[in-house]
């Protein structure tokens, strides 16, 4: 089976899970999408890049009735959620064909700038970038720890699927916290890691090598941005 046919039938499965939690959840659900478009992956990419949450705020009810998600007042599908931030924005494109205009995307790729063998980000077959639960929420602390816990099984069948070379999180220590906390009463994955550089983590996540740096959005200083990129540049090239 080809890694899209398999990533359909994920998206198909995510998609009704994503629903039956919100139905539990009620009318005051959070919206959810993913981010890059899942429809461009063709084989393992470099890399799979993974925040907590998407940082934005509104619920499903709301989302399904916004004419810019397209979902005609149903319910999220798997043909709709695999091609991630498709939401039309203020000049009708798809949010994520205009993330060049985004800082933190731009910040991103400045993380990447050190890859020799080139940027991963700049090729949209050689990256993923999602979250580890795909529900809405303006700061990561106001997801609901009940919401982390239901939906981040699917996407760690998104990894498995994937197989990426490498695991890039978005948060530093605070993630991996985040991702203890998750892991300390229902061992969901195994993951296992060091400090390599004030700021970064290295170790493995289910088996994947993966570092763990801050998030692009966060104040660093120009030493600080600079071990990031160097950290991930080493970080490509030994693996």
């Amino acid at each position: 089976m080809s890694i899209q046919n398999e990533l359909r039938k994920w998206a198909d499965n995510a998609a009704k899970g994503y629903v039956s939690i919100v139905n539990e959840y009620g009318e005051d659900a959070p919206s959810f999408y993913t981010q890059s478009d899942l429809t461009k992956i063709v084989t393992s990419p470099e890399v799979i890049i993974l925040g907590i949450n998407p940082g934005s705020s509104g619920t499903y009810l709301s989302q399904k009735g916004n004419p810019n998600w397209g979902l005609c007042g149903k319910d999220m599908d798997g043909e709709h959620l695999i091609k991630g931030n498709f939401c039309k924005n203020e000049f009708g494109h798809p949010n994520w064909s205009d993330r060049n205009k985004w800082q933190f995307w731009n910040r991103l790729k400045a993380y990447f700038g050190g890859v020799e063998s080139g940027n991963p980000l700049e090729n949209e077959k050689k990256f993923v970038i999602t979250n580890m639960s795909f529900f809405n929420s303006k700061e990561a602390k106001q997801l609901p720890h009940e919401l982390l816990i239901k939906s981040i099984p699917y996407t760690l069948d998104l990894i498995r699927i994937l197989v990426p070379k490498h695991i890039i999180f978005l948060g530093g220590k605070g993630m991996l916290h985040k991702l203890n906390r998750v892991n300390r009463n229902n061992v969901l994955f195994e993951m296992n890691y060091e400090m390599i550089k004030p700021r970064v983590y290295k170790g493995k996540f289910n088996g994947i090598p993966f570092l763990s740096v801050p998030h692009p959005s966060a104040y660093l200083r120009r030493e600080e941005r600079q071990t990031v990129i160097n950290s991930i540049s080493d970080f490509f090239y030994n693996i």
